[in-house]
Order: C-alpha cells, then structure tokens, then sequence
C-alpha cells in the first residue's frame, strides 16, 4: 500500500506547526526586549506616574504636578530609554514633558491628578475597589465601557452601553444605541450615565437623536445610520437552532434570549440558526435582530490583559504610537470571532450573504435593521451563521423598508451629579474637542430637551469615546510572555487553548458580572 499521501500530509503539518512555532518564538523574543524593571523610582507602597512618550522612551515619576493651563506636567524621577535603561534622573531638579508628547499616561494612584492623568492606564486597582467576586474569580469582573439608563415607565432601566469596542483612545468610535424600552413622560428626557466597572471612560459625547413617527410606529436603525419607520414587525414562524426549537426565544424583546454555550474544545467553532417566516411585507425588506454578546470577548479581553502582566502599558502606548503591527494583535482574536452573519435562500434554493451584525458589548441588547435582498419568493427563508456561544439573540423579526426618516439631534441641556447642577461636566459634553472623564463609581444625569411640538418620537443614544480597563493584583500572577506570544501570533491556537478555561466559568459567570458592579459608597 502507498502511503505517501499520509506521510506526505504529515510533513505538511509538521512543517506548518514548525513554522508557528518559530513565530510564535519570535514574537516571544521581540515582547521581551521592553523590560519592565524602571529602577525604583517608587517602591511597592508608594505611589508612581509614568509617561510613555511618542518616541518611545518613559519618564518615571514619584512626584510630579500637572499644570493644565499650559498643558505640562513637571515632576522628578528618571528617564528610560525603548529597552528601559535609565539615561537620566533629576534628583535636584525637575523633567518638564508638554502633554502632547505623551502617548500614555500608567500610575497606580487611584485619586489621580485631574486633567489627563485621570485617563491613565492604572498597573493595580486598589484593592479597597475590588469587589469579592472580583477577587474570587478575576475573569468575571463588570466591565465594558459606559452604561446608560432610562426611564421606562416603572423604573430606571439599563438600556444602552456606549462605544463597546473602544479600548484605547485609537480606537475611538461613534456608536447609536436605540433605547428600545425607554418612556417619554415630557418635554424633557433624562438618561444616567454611569461608570460601574473598574475602568476609566473618556466620553467625547453623549446626544439624543430623536426620530418623529406616527402613532403605532417603531423607527429601527441599520449599522450605517440609516433610520426607517415600520408599521407592523412580521414574527418568524419557525426558528431552528442545533439545541432544537427556538421561535418562542426570539418573538419579542423582552430579555428571554437564545444563546448556547461554548465548545469545549475550540472557542472559533461556528453554529447555524435557520429562521422561517411565511407571512412577509411588500417591497423593500428589512431584518431586524435584537441581540447581545455573551461574556466570552469579556473573558477573552480580561485572560490578553493579565497574560500580557506588567508589559500591558508598553503595549497600549506602541498602540497609541501608531504601531500597526502591534494595533493588529490586539484586534486579530474579535476579528476571527467574527460578527453575526445573515444569509437569504434565494429563489434556486442558494444561500446569499445579506450582511452581518457587529455590534459589540455583552451588557444591553440593541436592536439594529439589515436591509435584505429580494429572495424571488413568498416564504423567507435566513440563516443566522455565528461563533457558537457568543451571541444571545433576543428578537428576529422582518419590517417593510420603504420609509426612511431623518432623527433631530440633542446635546445635554443640564447635566447633574449628585442632584446638583454641573456645568463643567456640561461644557464637557458639548465641546467635542473635550472629554467628560468618568471614574468607578461615578454617575451623571443627562437632561435633554425634546423638540416643540406635538409628534411622538423614537429615541437613540449617539454617544462618542474610549475607555481604559484597570489591572486587578488577581491578573499579574497569570502573566506570561508565551501565552501572549500565542495570542499574538498563532490566535486560533490560542482560541482552542482557551476553550477549557471559558468553560471553566461559563455556567455562572452572566450572574458573577452582574453582582461585580462598582458602586461608590
């Protein structure tokens, strides 16, 4: 027997595994040129600031003051070059560094300086923040960016996170909500902003678009900022998912999601829902697909940070700095979870990408409208391809598409902290060269004027940032070069690598991120 083709197939994955590991080698190599030893301009129980500088070198600080004004910061301590050498101190004197040669500010002072040294990357959220749930399973930590609430009818409900995507202030983008739930009681309109989790929010931000409809309308948006009132939503008549039947999951928004769990062995692996409607609009046809991300990216975000350990600063200023190489590492492992792609069944029975939904955040449903093609047929045949369990799917439905409609867009009126007037935090909001930076525990009421006149009105949040995750003490004893190595270069490895240890806390990690909210006492 000619056993060439197997041994021949064996050499090819030999040869491919060869070549990983040799990659993942050298990129093992070239994140263990940055050391992290900065001599000891601040001992463990002191306090420390260090700019990372556009150049590539960092300026370690024990004392320093931040003179906004004139945009500087003045302090003493010792200048590093890219391997962390020292080649300056300033025992008797002082460095003074402009602000805008900063790429990013790293400090473990929890009270800050004001100005821009309250959006550094902190090394260690104190523990007197860290919640026992946090310390008892780090992975499981509230996170992901600002949260908004609404009014309605009966209480102050969650109903939006803003810009969930952006975890550094390079990756900064513009995000629309719809506050799907929310009840306008008024002429004016108020939504919380808060910051439950150990981050920092920079919010550049935080409108009201306001999209008039008739009575009995509900007014959806597509991914590009395109606004359609719909009069009836067309309820699917058949919902199959591997798990068996899931059309009564999917009927209506009212938070009782379809979603399924992990594999085990591989967190890439793919699943396939197939959705049947027979009763259909006329013309133009729209999908829309009410829907969330489950913890895993979460967890995903969480596992990167503390693999990458000390070195975590040093990698966000290289993002900061424009390093593409390094931009990619960080995004490549989203990419390849991929968003929730949408397929019609033609009228020669073939599947035919429509598009695909990428809103991220595992914390509040949105709902967002896809345009579809004309299937050529009376019954709509999709198919909702994703990463198995990464999305929970909250409401499919179809809607007719042939009445776009422009929204009004409205800036704060007041904004209140504590129950008082902030204008400061006000001016902040509405100067979009500016940020409202928020801290743990922090929380702003939004007060909007709607316009005069006697229309009724769909309401969704335009809000604009980033945010900065806090290390926890918990994440450094689980750096390591190799795992970010891996990460970094061989992600699918990574991905399968991971799955045991998602599935470690998957069961119970949706009620651990509840119960880990910040709250300031």
């Amino acid at each position: 027997m000619n056993r060439w083709p197997d041994r021949l197939r064996l050499f090819i994955k030999a040869g491919l595994l060869i070549l990983l590991m040799v990659r993942c080698a050298g990129i093992q190599r070239d994140l263990s040129t940055q050391a992290v030893a900065y001599d000891n301009e601040a001992g463990p129980e002191k306090n420390y600031l260090r700019a990372h500088m556009n150049d590539g070198t960092v300026f370690g600080f024990n004392r320093w003051v931040v003179i906004d004004s004139l945009r500087i910061i003045q302090g003493k301590g010792n200048h590093y070059d890219h391997n962390r050498r020292r080649i300056a101190t300033s025992p008797d004197s002082v460095f003074i560094l402009n602000l805008s040669d900063v790429a990013l500010f790293e400090t473990n002072d929890f009270s800050g300086s004001g100005g821009p040294i309250a959006l550094a990357a902190l090394t260690m959220a104190p523990t007197t923040v860290v919640t026992i749930i946090c310390i008892i399973n780090p992975k499981a930590c509230f996170g992901s960016c600002p949260t908004f609430y609404a009014w309605d009818g009966e209480k102050m409900q969650l109903m939006a996170e803003g810009f969930s995507s952006s975890i550094a202030k390079v990756f900064e983008e513009s995000d629309i909500d719809m506050l799907h739930h929310a009840r306008i009681t008024g002429k004016e309109f108020s939504l919380r902003l808060t910051n439950e989790a150990l981050e920092s929010h920079a919010v550049k931000f935080a409108d009201l678009l306001a999209v008039p409809k008739n009575q009995g309308q509900r007014v959806f948006s597509t991914s590009d900022g395109r606004f359609f009132a719909v009069e009836k939503i067309y309820k699917p008549t058949a919902c199959l998912a591997p798990e068996g039947d899931c059309l009564r999951k999917v009927l209506e928004m009212d938070q009782d999601e379809r979603y399924s769990t992990a594999d085990p062995a591989n967190l890439l692996e793919k699943e396939i829902v197939e959705i049947t409607f027979r009763d259909t609009p006329q013309g133009e046809t729209g999908l829309i697909i009410g829907s969330r991300q489950t913890f895993m990216t979460t967890f995903l975000f969480y596992q990167g940070i503390a693999h990458a350990g000390k070195r975590m600063p040093y990698y966000l200023a290289e993002v900061e700095r424009g390093n593409k190489r390094m931009q990619g590492y960080l995004t490549k492992i989203w990419d390849m979870l991929g968003p929730i792609e949408v397929f019609v069944q033609n009228e020669r029975d073939k599947w035919v990408k429509a598009g695909e939904i990428t809103e991220m955040g595992p914390i509040a449903a949105d709902l967002r409208l896809l345009n579809l093609p004309d299937p050529g047929r009376e019954e709509m045949k999709i198919r909702l391809r994703m990463t198995k369990g990464l999305w929970r799917i909250d409401q499919l439905g179809l809607v007719q598409t042939d009445k776009p409609v422009s929204p009004v867009r409205i800036s704060p009126a007041r904004v209140l902290k504590d129950s008082l007037e902030d204008p400061l935090a006000l001016h902040l909001l509405c100067d979009t060269s500016a940020y409202l930076v928020t801290r743990p525990g922090d929380a702003y009421d939004l007060v909007y004027l709607l316009p005069e006149n006697d229309r009724e009105y769909e309401l969704f949040l335009y809000s604009r940032g980033y945010y900065l995750e806090w290390m926890r003490e918990e994440w450094l004893k689980e750096e390591d070069r190799s795992k970010m190595a891996i990460m970094f270069a061989c992600p699918r490895q990574y991905l399968k690598m991971m799955a045991p240890e998602f599935k470690k806390i998957e069961p119970g990690i949706e009620e651990m991120f509840w119960n880990s909210r910040y709250v300031k006492n």
